[in-house]
C-alpha cells in the first residue's frame, strides 16, 4: 500500500510509515472513505445524476437551444454557457456565415454541447430537442424560399423596366425619323395597316396621358403557308362514289372539312408548308372516313372526320412519314348489277343463287375497300383486279385482289371493316416454308413404289420458295422403281397456306 501522508510505498504488515511515521490505522480509514465515495459516485451514475463523460452543469438546455436557434444575433448561446470568446467571434462573423452556428445547433440537439467547464447542459429532453430541430429546419427553408422568390421578382421587374426603356428610345428615334422624312412615315403607316396587327407581335398598353402602364410581349403563333392548290377539289363523279360507299352527304361534309384539316396542320411548329389535303381513299374504312394532310417536308397527318370537327390540336407524334399507297388501276374494281334480271342477263345466275341479291349489293360496296386494303401493302405495286371470291358464302363474303406484280390478297368482310394491316398470300405462306420443306419429303415418299429406298441428294438440286399462290419445294433424290432399278428423280411439291398439297410433279433426271 501507499502512505496517505507522503505517498511512499510501504508493506501492508507495518503499523507505521518508514518515511514519515504516519500510523497505518489512519491509512485504512482513508481507504474506507475512498471506497464509500467510489460507491456513492457509482450510485449517482446509475441514477442519472452524473454521466460517465462529465458532470452536468447548471446551464439550462432549453435556454441554450432557444438562443442557438435565434436568426440573430449569433453566439448568445455560447456567451450564456460561459464560452465568451467563441461567442463573440460568432457574433461578429454572423455565426461564421451560419455554418458554425448550425453545427452548434446539431451538437445541442444531440446533447454533445458542453459549457466552459466541459460539463453538459442541465435538463436535456430528447423529444423536445427533436421537435425544436424540425421547427428550426422548416423556418430556415421558408426563409431561403422567400429570399429566392424576392430575387426572381426583382430580376423580372428589372427586365421589364429595361424593355420599356428600349421601346421608349426606339419610339423616340422613329418619331425623329418620321418628322424629318414625312413621306417615309406615311409609307410605313400604310404598310402596317396592310399587314395587320400580326406584323408586330409586341404590344404596349398605355394610359391616355401617354405614360406606359404595362409592356406585353407576345410571339406570333406559328402558321405555315397553305399552298393555293393544296385542297383537292372533289369531282361530281368522286363525290357520288363517296356518298355511295360512306353514306349520303358525306362528300359535302368531307369537302367542307378539308380546309379545317389543313389549318390544324399548318399551326403545328414542325410544318413548313401544307401542299396537299385530300380524302384518304386508301386508309378509310366504311365506318371511319379519313382525311390526310401532306406537308412540304414530307410529313403526313391522318385525321378522322370527328377529330377535324372538334378542332383537335395535333401532337408531335401525329406528324409521320407518309404511308404507302399503291395506285388502283382504272377498271380494277368490278361492280355487279344490283337486280335479279340484270345479274341473269350479265351471266351470273349461279352467283345469284349462291349468295343472294342482298349479299351481291353488299359486295359492290365492299369490293372497293378490298382494293384499297391491298393498296396499303408495300408488296403491291398496283391493284389490277378486285372482285368477290368463289370461296364466298351467304354467311361469309370473301374478296380477292390481284396486283400488277402477281401478288395476291384475300380479305374477309370483317377485315375490310377494321384498320388491321393488309397481309398478302405470299406473306402468309413465308412463315410456313420450313414446315413445308419437311412435309415435301413425306409427300414424295408416299408417291414411290419403294419409299424405304428414298435417298435425298444433299449436293443435288434443291429449291424452296414462296410464290404468290403457294410454297414450292423442289428436291433431287434417288429411289428404286418398279423394276428394282435405282434411278435419280427431281420432284416438285406445292402447298397452300392451309398446308394442303396443290401440286406435285416428278420426273427422272437424265
Amino acid at each position: 500500500m501507499y502512505c496517505s501522508n507522503c505517498g511512499k510505498e510501504i508493506p501492508n504488515s507495518v503499523r507505521f510509515c518508514f518515511h514519515c511515521g504516519t500510523s497505518t490505522s489512519q491509512l485504512n480509514h482513508s481507504e474506507a472513505v475512498e471506497s464509500s465515495v467510489s460507491e456513492k459516485l457509482q450510485q449517482d451514475y446509475a441514477a442519472g445524476v452524473l454521466t460517465k463523460d462529465s458532470e452536468i452543469g447548471d446551464k439550462s438546455f432549453i435556454v441554450t437551444l432557444v438562443l442557438s436557434m435565434l436568426p440573430a444575433p449569433w453566439g448568445l448561446h455560447r456567451i450564456y454557457t460561459g464560452r465568451i470568446v467563441s461567442g463573440l467571434i460568432q457574433f461578429f462573423t454572423a455565426g461564421l456565415y451560419f455554418i458554425w452556428s448550425s453545427v452548434d445547433v446539431l451538437l445541442i440537439v444531440t446533447n454533445n454541447f458542453k459549457d466552459a467547464q466541459g460539463r453538459k447542459l442541465k435538463g436535456y429532453n430528447r423529444g423536445l430537442a427533436f421537435v425544436c430541430f424540425i421547427i428550426w429546419l422548416l423556418s430556415i427553408s421558408c426563409f431561403v424560399y422567400a429570399i429566392a422568390t424576392s430575387s426572381m421578382q426583382d430580376i423580372n421587374k428589372k427586365n421589364v423596366t429595361t424593355a420599356e426603356e428600349t421601346i421608349s428610345t426606339s419610339r423616340a428615334v422613329s418619331s425623329d425619323d418620321s418628322s424629318s422624312n414625312p413621306d417615309v412615315c406615311t409609307e410605313q403607316k400604310s404598310t402596317q395597316q396592310e399587314e395587320g396587327t400580326t406584323a408586330n407581335p409586341r404590344t404596349i398598353n398605355s394610359s391616355e396621358n401617354g405614360e406606359k402602364k404595362n409592356a406585353v410581349f407576345k410571339e406570333a403563333p406559328h402558321v405555315a403557308v397553305i399552298n393555293e392548290n393544296a385542297v383537292v377539289f372533289m369531282s361530281p363523279e368522286r363525290a357520288q362514289g363517296i356518298d355511295y360507299l360512306y353514306g349520303e352527304g358525306k362528300a359535302k361534309q368531307i369537302q367542307e372539312l378539308l380546309p379545317v384539316a389543313a389549318k390544324l396542320v399548318a399551326e403545328h411548329k414542325n410544318c413548313d408548308e401544307v401542299v396537299k389535303v385530300d380524302f384518304d381513299d386508301v386508309y378509310s374504312t366504311p365506318s371511319t372516313p379519313k382525311i390526310y394532310v401532306l406537308s412540304k417536308n414530307k410529313k403526313e397527318v391522318i385525321f378522322t372526320l370527328q377529330e377535324v370537327e372538334q378542332n383537335i390540336k395535333i401532337t408531335d407524334n401525329r406528324l409521320q412519314t407518309p404511308k404507302y399507297r399503291a395506285p388502283i388501276r382504272d377498271g380494277a374494281v368490278f361492280k355487279y348489277p344490283e337486280t335479279k334480271s340484270g345479274l341473269i342477263k350479265a351471266g351470273f345466275p349461279k352467283m345469284l343463287k349462291k349468295l343472294g341479291l342482298s349479299n351481291i349489293k353488299k359486295a359492290n360496296k365492299l369490293i372497293p375497300f378490298a382494293a384499297k386494303k391491298a393498296a396499303q401493302n408495300s408488296g403491291c405495286n398496283a391493284v389490277m383486279t378486285a372482285d368477290i371470291s368463289d370461296k364466298s358464302t351467304k354467311k361469309q363474303l370473301i374478296f380477292y385482289v390481284h396486283a400488277e406484280n402477281y401478288t395476291k390478297f384475300y380479305f374477309s368482310e370483317e377485315e375490310l371493316l377494321t384498320d388491321t394491316p393488309s397481309v398478302s398470300e405470299q406473306e402468309k405462306l413465308a412463315p410456313l416454308l420450313v414446315r413445308h420443306e419437311v412435309m415435301a419429303e413425306e409427300v414424295i415418299k408416299s408417291k414411290l413404289n419403294y419409299p424405304s429406298t428414298y435417298d435425298r441428294h444433299e449436293l443435288g438440286v434443291f429449291t424452296s420458295r414462296t410464290t404468290p399462290n403457294c410454297n414450292e419445294i423442289t428436291i433431287e433424290f434417288s429411289a428404286k422403281n418398279a423394276y428394282n432399278l435405282e434411278l435419280t428423280y427431281i420432284a416438285t411439291v406445292q402447298f397452300d397456306k392451309e398446308s394442303n398439297v396443290v401440286g406435285f410433279y416428278m420426273q427422272e433426271k437424265r
